[in-house]
């Protein structure tokens, strides 16, 4: 809705604006939702009180740093809209920014402490909730405003995330009563501020990586070339929204509570099974069905995407596998390991970018290219690492699964950019016999009696 409203100057312009967001809350939270997650997660079950006092002590940090953070950021609120946009004429853009970055920061805090409950159901009913409920404001906001109200709606919607969190939790007794002094364990504190700085320093290296890469669009493509990339991206952020919550939520918080490696590599194992059974699928479709994509979410203005699609949904696999790879990373305190894969990922992108500029070509296939490449690499190094720390090893049935996947991918690529209606008869056969050959003959069963037991308790009970 937003690319056929706006354009595609409009949604670069945003876009770039969101992405500053991003980046402040990085810089704001001071990357506390890692940390608080872990031991939350670690607490809940042994001492509610130590739970309190985490969650409080946490909280305190974070309105002190956001509130600091958002006067900051209103001050040099021109400064930052001539960085931006080229244009200081966006400052009041950065005004609004500014007002709601303490509700972002509370909303992902909130987050953070679901998924350190492990209450996955009610986070995942809040975050829909939140979701549907900002989207019918921006709509509203986008119909009558044009870009003006994208921008309020947009940035609005951590207000009404933090309402809809903190008032359907305070209504479950989730939230302890709020205390302007509440005592310090420093010790956990300490090491929650260790976790967050490493994660403080990463997201805003990856953010600000980010933001230089789109000024660097910006000057060879124009704000045109970063609205093409933002509507590539838009659909690896929407599905990879959903696999990062999956990880975040359940696996992150489960990989905490496990002590030895051995169990550690098997849950490892179990979720990258769970990973390439949705991977593969989704970037086969979204590939295979492109144009499709293209005209049900943006318009014809974006065809010029349509190139991209192979080298940015390759990408979003092997960043899927190093994000599973990587889960033991932090729950294990593997801080300093954590943060230098990170750097070497984000490095990667913009270096292999500006070769890719300079020696190959100047369109935006150089920076779809660049994503692919540096998340191989990243998977390659987090393969690696995860060996030698924790003597990972994949299951058989995992790696078969993934090479038979990948090599699926490859031929419906083929078959698809050669004659794109051969790519939309060719792909279910294609992934109905890989499916056939990854899944085992017990993981067949157990779908069959899960479907049957669904089937009974719907239909016949």
């Amino acid at each position: 809705m937003f690319s056929l409203i706006l354009g595609v100057s409009g949604l670069g312009i945003i876009s770039q604006l969101l992405n500053f967001q991003t980046f402040a809350i990085f810089i704001v939270s001071v990357g506390i939702p890692l940390g608080f997650t872990k031991y939350i997660s670690e607490s809940k079950d042994d001492d509610k009180h130590l739970t309190n006092i985490i969650f409080l002590n946490s909280l305190r940090i974070l309105t002190i740093s956001s509130v600091i953070f958002a006067i900051i950021i209103s001050i040099l609120s021109k400064y930052i809209s001539d960085f931006l946009f080229n244009d200081v004429n966006f400052y009041y853009f950065i005004l609004i920014l500014a007002l709601f970055i303490p509700f972002s920061a509370f909303s992902g805090f909130l987050e953070a402490y679901l998924k350190g409950l492990r209450d996955i159901s009610l986070l995942t009913k809040l975050l829909i909730s939140a979701a549907v409920t900002g989207t019918f404001f921006t709509l509203i906001f986008l119909f009558l405003f044009g870009l003006n109200g994208a921008v309020i709606g947009s940035l609005s919607n951590s207000l009404i995330s933090t309402v809809i969190y903190f008032v359907v939790m305070k209504k479950k007794l989730l939230i302890p009563k709020l205390k302007i002094f509440t005592r310090f364990n420093r010790e956990i504190i300490d090491n929650i501020i260790k976790i967050g700085f490493a994660s403080l320093i990463a997201g805003a290296f990856a953010q600000l990586i980010l933001l230089l890469i789109r000024t660097i669009t910006i000057d060879h493509m124009g704000v045109y070339g970063n609205g093409i990339f933002q509507s590539v991206l838009t659909i690896s952020l929407n599905y990879f929204g959903f696999i990062f919550i999956s990880l975040s939520s359940y696996s992150f918080p489960k990989v905490a509570s496990l002590k030895l490696n051995s169990e550690i590599v098997e849950e490892i194992n179990t979720n990258f099974r769970y990973i390439i059974f949705l991977m593969i699928p989704l970037v086969a479709i979204v590939f295979v069905f492109r144009e499709l994509v293209i005209a049900l979410l943006f318009s014809r203005d974006f065809s010029s995407a349509e190139p991209l699609y192979k080298f940015q949904f390759f990408g979003d696999l092997f960043k899927a596998f190093s994000w599973v790879l990587g889960l033991w990373l932090l729950p294990k305190l593997k801080i300093i390991l954590w943060l230098s894969l990170d750097v070497i990922l984000y490095t990667n992108f913009i270096l292999i970018y500006i070769c890719l500029l300079k020696f190959y070509s100047n369109g935006l296939d150089s920076l779809a290219i660049s994503y692919l490449l540096s998340n191989f690499i990243h998977f390659i190094i987090n393969l690696i690492a995860s060996r030698k720390y924790i003597n990972f090893r994949f299951f058989p049935k995992n790696l078969n699964a993934a090479i038979t996947g990948i090599f699926i991918l490859v031929i419906l690529v083929f078959i698809s950019e050669y004659k794109i209606i051969l790519g939309y008869i060719s792909i279910f056969p294609a992934l109905l016999i890989w499916f056939i050959y990854a899944i085992k003959k017990s993981e067949w069963l157990f779908i069959k009696d899960n479907v049957k037991k669904y089937v009974y308790s719907k239909f016949v009970s």
